[in-house]
C-alpha cells in the first residue's frame, strides 16, 4: 500500500510540474512557435462520439474533441480543449505536428462557463468552407450555450478595404488585426499593444471619451473614441469606434470575484453600493469588513483571499469612473482582464453616463 501511495505521489507530482497555465493568447503563441509542432494532443471524444457540452442530451461532434494536457485553461482548471477540422478528423492524433489555430469556439456570457474557448485546428492553418459550415450548423443547435464559431477572422470582415485603411490611419494602427472577441454590440481587434473595437453601444463611445486618455490602474486606458462618417442609410452597425489597451487576459480569482459583484450589483445589495465610493480596503469600517468577509464566504476557500484583493480592485476601478461621470455595472468576467497583476475593467458598454459629448468625426 505504501509503494502504492508513492507511486501515486510521484505521479501527480509528474504532471504537476509538466503542466502549466496559460492565456489563450499564450497558447497561440506556444502553438505556433519552433517547438509547437512537438505539443502533445490527447483527443478523448473521437469524431462519431457523443458529448453534451453541459447539456443532459447527448449527441455525436463531427470532430474529433480533445485537450492540449499539458497546458491548463484557467477558466476551468483543465488542459486547452481543441477542436480539429471536421475533414481532418478519424486520424491517429499524439502531437500537434502541422496543425495550426484557425479560430475559436466560445461560451456565451451567463452561462457559467466563459473563458473555456476551444480552439480550431486545421493543418497548414487553412480551414475549407464545408469545415466552417459543419462547425457552424454543429454548435447554432447549441446557440443558448455557445457564439458561432469564429474563425480566420480580421477587421477586414466588418469593414471594406477603403473604410478599413481610414479608420487605421485615424487610429494610428497597421495591419489587419488579430479577432479575439466580440459581444452582443460589436467586435474587437488587437494590433499588438492596443484593441480596436467597432460598436454600435453609444454609451459604450461616451464612456470611453469620458475617461480617454486618464490613466488608472484598474481601468484600461482609452487612446482614441471616434464615430464613423457613414450614411444614416447603412445603418447603425458599428457606428463607434473605440482604440484602448490592450489587457491580458482573468485568472481565476478573478471569474469568481467578477461573477459574484455582478450578482450583487444586479441585486443592488448594500455592500454593492460602497464599491462606487470605494477608498481602498483599508478604509473600511468594522461593518464593511463583515460584509467583505461574508461575500467571499461564497467562493472556494482557496480564492478567499484572493477574492478580497480582486474586490479592492474592481471597486477601486467603479470610482474611478464614477468620479469620471461614468456608473459601469457589467462586472462580467469578460470585462474584468489583467492589468499589471491586477483586475481592470475593459469594456465600458452599457454604462450610464453624465451629459453627451461631442465624438471626433472618423474622415
Amino acid at each position: 500500500m505504501k509503494l502504492l501511495l508513492e507511486k501515486w505521489n510521484k505521479f501527480v507530482n509528474e504532471v504537476e510540474e509538466k503542466s502549466s497555465s496559460v492565456s489563450y493568447q499564450e497558447m497561440i503563441e506556444l502553438i505556433k512557435g519552433e517547438e509547437g509542432s512537438e505539443i502533445k494532443i490527447f483527443i478523448d471524444v473521437p469524431k462519431g462520439s457523443p458529448k453534451g457540452f453541459g447539456a443532459t442530451e447527448k449527441r455525436p461532434v463531427p470532430f474529433d474533441y480533445g485537450e492540449f494536457p499539458d497546458y491548463i485553461n484557467l477558466a476551468d482548471g483543465m488542459g486547452w480543449d481543441l477542436i480539429i477540422a471536421p475533414s481532418e478528423s478519424g486520424k491517429e492524433w499524439n502531437k500537434i505536428g502541422d496543425l495550426l489555430p484557425v479560430g475559436k469556439v466560445k461560451y456565451k456570457e451567463g452561462t457559467g462557463k466563459e473563458g473555456n474557448d476551444k480552439i480550431v485546428m486545421a493543418s497548414g492553418g487553412k480551414i475549407s468552407e464545408e469545415d466552417r459550415e459543419t462547425l457552424k450548423v454543429f454548435f447554432a443547435n447549441m446557440s443558448d450555450r455557445f457564439e458561432e464559431p469564429r474563425i480566420s477572422e480580421n477587421l477586414s470582415r466588418d469593414l471594406p478595404p477603403n473604410e478599413m485603411q481610414k479608420i487605421l490611419a485615424w487610429a494610428g494602427l497597421s495591419g489587419e488585426g488579430e479577432y479575439i472577441g466580440s459581444g452582443t454590440m460589436g467586435n474587437a481587434y488587437r494590433f499588438g499593444d492596443k484593441i480596436l473595437k467597432l460598436t454600435k453601444d453609444i454609451s459604450e463611445a461616451y464612456a470611453s471619451h469620458m475617461i480617454m486618455g486618464r490613466e488608472h490602474p484598474n481601468v484600461a486606458t482609452i487612446y482614441k473614441v471616434g464615430k464613423r462618417a457613414i450614411s444614416p442609410k447603412a445603418g447603425a452597425e458599428h457606428n463607434y469606434v473605440i482604440v484602448s489597451e490592450f489587457l491580458e487576459p482573468y485568472d481565476r480569482s478573478i471569474i469568481l470575484t467578477a461573477r459574484e459583484m455582478y450578482k450583487d450589483i444586479k441585486r443592488t445589495s448594500a455592500f454593492s453600493k460602497k464599491w462606487y465610493n470605494w477608498e481602498g480596503i483599508d478604509k473600511l469600517n468594522e461593518e464593511e469588513i463583515k460584509s467583505l468577509a461574508l461575500f467571499v464566504s461564497y467562493m472556494p476557500e482557496d480564492y478567499r483571499d484572493q477574492a478580497k484583493t480582486r474586490v479592492d480592485e474592481i471597486a477601486l476601478g467603479l470610482t474611478f469612473l464614477k468620479n469620471n461621470g461614468v456608473i459601469f455595472s457589467d462586472t462580467q468576467p469578460s470585462n474584468i482582464l489583467v492589468k499589471n497583476g491586477k483586475a481592470a475593467i475593459i469594456d465600458l458598454g452599457r454604462s450610464s453616463v453624465n451629459g453627451h459629448p461631442d465624438l471626433e468625426i472618423i474622415k
